[in-house]
């Protein structure tokens, strides 16, 4: 899957490179940001520039940061009522460039108007940790997984005015998730040295399972042209 990655890639920056030759064609930028996301601490930003009437390149940023915190009490019998805290934090960074082939003579729209085909490829990124903390003991893990995409969109892009773009897409991507590594740490909490030497445990266990899978891609995005 690494292989695609690069290959589409390499093939989006020449792509880039030969368009751009075209001098008598005026580029069109379009700068805008996908609200989807935006609730769990997620958004992306993408860059688009046409090259000729009917077709575009486009650099997507991809990022979440998520973080909550909470405290719970549970009732253990002999034990009576223990307060746990803990918290999850996700980090999640990716890149997803891609080419649009804009289909203008359905709608006698051009670039970058209209209704648009889009091939892309993607990687991301993700860390993932979680922890809790009671009167005895700490207990914290995490893992970071990759992902590799190859896939297609399908989407509508409106321009409002000159300058105002919402953007409509939908797709399919055939995705590969590498497992990279797993960390666990156990700390005891307490004065008692023989329970902090049984309770102590940090380890963090390579990996790089894979799986493979096909995920939706989707989105709604608003910006501006010049």
């Amino acid at each position: 899957m690494k292989r695609f990655f690069f290959l589409g890639l390499s093939m989006f920056f020449l792509f880039f490179g030969i368009i751009e030759s075209q001098a008598q064609y005026t580029p069109q930028n379009v700068l805008k940001v996908n609200l989807l996301g935006i609730g769990v601490g997620g958004f992306s930003v993408a860059y688009e520039r046409t090259f000729t009437d009917n077709k575009s390149a486009v650099l997507t940023g991809r990022f979440v940061f998520f973080d909550f915190k909470d405290t719970k009490t549970f009732t253990f019998s002999g034990l009576g009522a223990v307060e746990v805290d803990y918290s999850v934090d996700l980090q999640l960074i990716g890149l997803l460039p891609e080419v649009r082939f804009y289909v203008h003579s359905f709608f006698e729209k051009d670039a970058p108007e209209g209704l648009y085909l889009a091939p892309y490829v993607g990687f991301t990124r993700t860390k993932f940790k979680v922890g809790s903390l009671t009167s005895a003991f700490t207990i914290d893990g995490g893992t970071t997984l990759t992902f590799l995409e190859l896939g297609g969109t399908l989407g509508y892009q409106f321009m409002i005015g000159d300058r105002f773009v919402i953007d409509l897409f939908s797709g399919l991507g055939f995705t590969t998730f590498t497992l990279e590594s797993v960390e666990v740490a156990i700390e005891s909490t307490t004065s008692n040295e023989r329970v902090n030497d049984l309770i102590q445990f940090d380890r963090k266990l390579p990996l790089g399972a894979t799986l493979t899978g096909v995920l939706p891609r989707f989105g709604v995005s608003i910006g501006i042209a010049f």
